[in-house]
């Protein structure tokens, strides 16, 4: 039997769930979103830390091991445990001066010095005028780990003017949020009873410091002149202040809105928050409100989460809403101020426009916050300090395939091109190239799965390729959403890729006779234009259609076709291809890759080896321009990558990069080189955050893809080519080397 093989281990140490507290919750996010984001072989686990030894709790298998706060002996021992475990690649302390014990949190100075693994500290707590315990502890701390994570600018910042650390040895990574997707704001108030209120809410733990009471005291005025405002003050009263004051900080609130006579304006749920009623909350929130005391807070979960959610935020200037706010992320009022937080309340809740705006801004400029590019960040940074695994082949794991943003786009006719946010642009009409996309991602996917529930849309899908071709057998791309077909503006590519679509129909084993009978009658009436295709891609879409559906009806005439095609691609070839560019062109454009796998495909079908050869050739060059530094850097739509110039580097584009994944599967298969089957998924990857901006373009909420990576952000639409293509990717990925 084969011995399984241990797996590679990054250990968090800090607080964790159940145990109620901010870094606990914190630091289940992060594990998760780091697990997610590392290698097959490497796996993102505990070490909890607890109150007394009197509490314990009932932990998740991902807590490996426990210490008590104060014991010295604890934390020394689990320090020397560590070191012996051959697994253990990095340990991430999660840094507040009140977990570890001892004077100043001290206690973590015997681990940290006992440790020779290497070490991250995050800080969660960084004082801008700290009294010299402080100060000290902070300095020895970061003398004793490797590198610091801190959440803003401001705690870089105060770290190195304040406490003298080199900047060189911090990376900032925000505080994650949950990737929540645009919603129905009035659907959410609906769920949770209130569809006719203004509602503000703050959430967490609940203590003296959040400033509840202020905002208690800001209510009576506004609500004169907003009578349907209702504020939710939602959470538990925090575990230590139950201990000390035995919910007495709870009565103090209830009393104060008794005494402002607000009874109908504010409710308080008393409970400790799942992330799902958080979000459930802040989706129905017209204005959050974080109302902290204390001025040099440097990091606020609360805070990034309502800001994560795309809400209007009106804040207390504490050091992380002021940075926030210079973004011009949040709304400041003055700290024991009631009559400033009611000003900024009613500016927002009385202009909607304003409002709506500022949500817009907000959740645009969060996104790279979402947990899974935190974790990103996360893992990327433990790989720079070591290496994760020692395993060229152990892949980043990835996510389940899904179809819910395709099957929202996709109506009784055909599939929406383009989309707001996640919302289907109507006005965009339809196009006969998304639907052939989305034909094949469908027949793949009930290849691999053998779910029946796709056959209706892949009905519809048929049926709107019927509707665009023409009795000459033109296929036509553009279709108003009246159902109104542009016959004037063909698309070569369009056709050709249609050609594609029903050529892979064909050869999709198991499909309903009427697709089969209905496709096969249309590709014969799309072969009566083939000599007008006549540039590369469309010729290259055309090879692959011709190839599935002779692999499914054996044809001589299919074969002439092809290699009529295929000559054509490789006379092109040899035109342009010199010593310093092997290529069909002058220039690299869009689906470059789909040329060559054009060749692979004619190969296949006709076992004539020059047509491998300039495959491989072709192929080896794009992957030579584009997959570098372990990353795949698609040619930027923004000035394309023509011979003698600088290539374009931004406005890069899904397409591209399922184009790429396909081919490097294809070539693999065909030629049994590792290296390509290892690539496809360094490409998918771009997808996952691997790409030059850091950021995910797959949208896990969704099931969607981004539509294009520039300069300096991501384009957040999610149209029908970015959203299909992505499927297509993965599912190359799932089928594997059974491409042909």
């Amino acid at each position: 039997m084969k011995k399984k093989t241990q797996q590679n281990v990054i250990l968090y140490l800090s607080t964790y769930p159940p145990r109620q507290c901010g870094i606990a919750t914190f630091t289940q996010n992060l594990r998760q979103a780091v697990d997610q984001q590392t290698p097959r072989g490497v796996g993102a686990r505990v070490i909890a830390i607890n109150k007394d030894k009197t509490k314990y709790y009932q932990y998740s298998r991902q807590v490996l091991h426990q210490v008590v706060e104060g014991s010295e002996y604890d934390f020394i021992e689990m320090a020397e445990r560590i070191n012996v475990m051959d697994n253990v690649k990095i340990v991430h302390v999660q840094h507040e001066f009140g977990l570890f014990g001892g004077e100043y949190g001290g206690v973590v100075l015997s681990f940290l010095g006992h440790l020779k693994k290497p070490a991250v500290v995050t800080f969660h707590t960084v004082l801008p005028h700290p009294e010299k315990g402080y100060l000290d502890m902070t300095k020895q701390v970061s003398g004793l780990v490797d590198h610091i994570v801190v959440m803003n600018k401001t705690a870089k910042h105060l770290l190195h003017s304040v406490y003298g650390i080199d900047e060189k040895k911090m990376t900032i990574i925000p505080h994650g949020i949950p990737n929540i997707a645009p919603y129905d704001q009035q659907k959410a108030k609906e769920r949770i009873g209130y569809s006719e209120r203004f509602l503000l809410s703050s959430f967490g733990l609940l203590n003296p410091n959040k400033g509840l009471e202020v905002v208690i005291d800001a209510l009576p005025t506004l609500v004169k002149k907003i009578p349907s405002v209702l504020y939710l003050i939602i959470g538990q009263t925090h575990p230590d202040i139950i201990e000390q004051h035995v919910e007495q900080y709870r009565k103090t609130l209830r009393d104060r809105v008794q005494k402002n006579g607000l009874e109908e304006h504010v409710k308080f749920y008393n409970e400790y928050l799942s992330e799902k009623d958080i979000i459930k909350y802040l989706q129905a929130t017209d204005v959050y409100i974080s109302a902290s005391t204390q001025p040099d807070q440097i990091v606020s979960g609360t805070l990034s989460y309502a800001i994560g959610a795309g809400k209007a935020v009106v804040s207390t200037p504490f050091l992380h809403a002021k940075e926030y706010a210079e973004s011009g992320l949040c709304r400041l009022a003055s700290f024991n101020n009631p009559k400033s937080f009611s000003q900024q309340i009613q500016t927002l809740l009385s202009n909607k426009e304003e409002r709506h705006e500022l949500e817009e801004h907000v959740y645009a400029e969060t996104r790279h916050m979402t947990w899974e590019n935190v974790g990103l960040a996360h893992a990327t940074l433990y790989n720079k300090i070591t290496p994760l695994t020692d395993s060229a082949d152990d892949g980043r794991k990835l996510p389940r395939i899904r179809l819910d943003h395709l099957l929202r786009l996709s109506d009784d006719f055909g599939v929406i091109q383009f989309s707001k946010r996640i919302s289907p642009d109507r006005a965009s009409g339809y196009s006969v190239d998304d639907v052939s996309r989305a034909l094949i991602a469908l027949c793949t996917h009930w290849s691999v799965f053998k779910k029946r529930a796709v056959f209706p849309f892949m009905d519809t899908y048929v049926q709107f390729i019927d509707y665009v071709q023409d009795r000459d057998g033109t296929i036509h791309n553009m279709v108003s959403i009246d159902r109104v077909v542009d016959t004037k503006d063909w698309s070569r590519d369009a056709h050709a890729r249609t050609m594609w679509s029903l050529g892979y129909l064909m050869n999709t084993k198991g499909l309903p006779r009427p697709f089969k009978e209905r496709a096969s009658t249309m590709f014969e009436k799309s072969l009566k234009v083939l000599s007008k295709l006549d540039t590369p891609r469309s010729i290259s879409f055309a090879i692959a259609g011709m190839y599935f559906m002779n692999k499914q009806h054996k044809q001589p005439h299919l074969i002439k076709k092809i290699i009529v095609c295929a000559d054509e691609l490789v006379a092109r070839y040899q035109d342009h291809s010199q010593q310093d560019w092997h290529w069909f062109e002058e220039h690299l454009s869009y689906s470059n890759s789909k040329l060559s796998e054009a060749l692979f495909y004619a190969y296949a079908a006709t076992g004539v080896d020059e047509y491998k050869k300039v495959a491989v050739e072709s192929f080896d060059f794009l992957r030579e321009h584009t997959i570098y530094d372990g990353v795949f850097h698609p040619i930027g739509q923004d000035g394309w990558y023509v011979r003698g110039k600088e290539r374009a580097t931004h406005d890069q584009q899904p397409v591209d990069v399922a184009a790429m994944v396909q081919t490097c599967l294809i070539a693999y298969q065909l030629t049994k080189k590792e290296q390509y089957k290892r690539e496809a998924e360094i490409v998918y990857s771009w997808f996952l955050g691997k790409n030059v901006l850091q950021q995910m373009m797959y949208d896990s909420a969704t099931g969607g893809s981004y539509d294009g990576l520039h300069t300096d952000r991501v384009n957040l639409n999610q149209g029908a080519e970015s959203t299909i293509v992505h499927i297509l990717a993965r599912l190359a990925l799932e089928k594997g080397s059974v491409l042909l």
